[in-house]
């Protein structure tokens, strides 16, 4: 009785190519939402984003902007986005 051993699998060029493309187009879609959420007519630091998003205080007029204003806007664009990309 022979006994061999697992053949490592490695996926085909093509779909390592397909898993770039994925990858790099989520670097890209959070890239976006980042820039979405800090650029503005005031602009805004990231740590202050960050703060807004965890650590909501809602007597900070900047976390005010962020969540009631940028993020909702970010998501629902990112949202369209991929819903029209399906269609």
């Amino acid at each position: 009785m022979k006994i061999t051993g697992k053949k490592s699998v490695r996926p085909s060029s093509k779909a390592r190519k397909t898993l770039w493309i994925l990858l790099l187009g989520m670097i890209g879609l959070i890239a976006a939402m980042a820039l979405s959420l800090r650029l503005g007519t005031k602009t805004f630091q990231i740590e202050t984003i960050i703060q807004a998003i965890f650590t909501y205080n809602p007597d900070i007029t900047a976390h005010q902007i962020v969540m009631d204003i940028r993020f909702p806007r970010a998501l629902g664009a990112a949202l369209i986005g991929a819903f029209l990309a399906l269609s």
